[in-house]
């Protein structure tokens, strides 16, 4: 697979990537922590294209890797990515559902599941140090038939819960128009949390 990404033009390494893909990345530049989030569509389906973006684009600088939409998956090993630490949650709503965390060996984190109590979903937090900084990642991806506003209710009880961290990112997929009336909570998160990096929405 190294070899073959040598072969690859410019405009074939572009096809690998659909627009949304990288506007998941963020980079706290000063302190040299980088993170990134894929809405992948399938983990198996898809981790040797994965791979193959990564080599492209030169992401392995990153230090924090999440992955949402990731179909359920039998075993870790199948999804190994040199030097870094796999975590999974399966979710518990559809065969759509699930969340991988890959964090940089070199980093001490520690990460629990949670299932949401109103909504039913499920959502990854991975907290450590970087430079002396603490940060928390929380990650999920809900499907599109679960209640928003439930699911924000739920979101914002567990960023309150956990409120421990200089710096709080959540990354994932969470099917919502942030236009409609009825969801206008989450404009209020927004407000709240001013450390909050929020995407894909």
């Amino acid at each position: 697979m190294m070899n073959k990404m040598l072969d690859f033009s410019e405009d074939q390494r572009g096809q690998l990537v659909n627009g949304e893909e990288l506007a998941g990345v963020v980079s706290l530049t000063n302190n040299q922590l980088n993170v990134i989030h894929l809405n992948i569509r399938s983990v198996r389906k898809n981790f040797d294209n994965l791979l193959l973006l990564f080599q492209a684009y030169y992401l392995f600088f990153c230090d924090v890797i999440v992955l949402s939409k990731c179909f359920q998956i039998n075993s870790a090993e199948e999804f190994n990515i040199p030097g870094f630490t796999f975590f999974y949650a399966e979710g518990c709503y559809n065969r759509n559902d699930g969340v991988i965390i890959f964090g940089k060996s070199s980093i001490h984190v520690e990460v629990v599941h949670v299932k949401l109590p109103t909504s039913g979903a499920t959502v990854s937090r991975m907290s450590f140090k970087f430079n002396n900084i603490s940060y928390g990642i929380t990650a999920t991806y809900k499907p599109p038939p679960i209640w928003d506003r439930g699911f924000i209710q739920d979101l914002l009880g567990f960023l309150e819960a956990n409120n421990r961290s200089n710096i709080v990112i959540f990354r994932g997929a969470i099917n919502i128009d942030i236009l409609d009336r009825k969801v206008t909570v989450l404009k209020n998160i927004l407000l709240e949390w001013p450390t909050l990096a929020l995407s894909h929405i």
